[in-house]
């Protein structure tokens, strides 16, 4: 599943996390038109039923052309067909110019519909 955040093309300040709670693999890449942000994986076959936090940051400065990669394997190796809700909200000042912009989405891996399995949060601003 790929997310393209044009939202943060004007801003120069990003953070996140992610977190995951799920049996299967999955990987999580955040890049920019600097290279790769991050690029986080879960490992356990399974993963504890607790939520692990497999990526945090603190402020840095945020690339163009910002991309969400996530993807996930099951056991056997092959891709899991995701879903997903998406929130995205671009906060302005008084007259009206985007001065920040938060992202959020959960995964859904399996049939549960629990929308836990990997979750993303991300906030850019000036």
């Amino acid at each position: 599943m790929k997310v393209v955040l044009n939202e943060t093309s004007a801003m120069t300040h990003i953070t996140w996390y992610v977190t995951a709670q799920l049996k299967n693999k999955a990987t999580v890449t955040l890049t920019d038109s600097s290279g790769s942000t991050f690029d986080s994986r879960t490992s356990q076959w399974p993963v504890p039923s607790d939520i692990s936090l497999i990526q945090k940051s603190y402020p840095k400065s945020a690339g163009k052309d910002l991309i969400l990669d996530i993807t996930v394997l099951n056991n056997l190796g092959r891709a899991v067909t995701l879903k997903s809700v998406e929130r995205r909200q671009v906060i302005t000042n008084n007259v009206n110019e985007p001065v920040a912009f938060v992202y959020m989405c959960a995964i859904e891996d399996e049939g549960d519909n629990d929308y836990n399995d990997v979750t993303v949060y991300i906030a850019a601003w000036k």
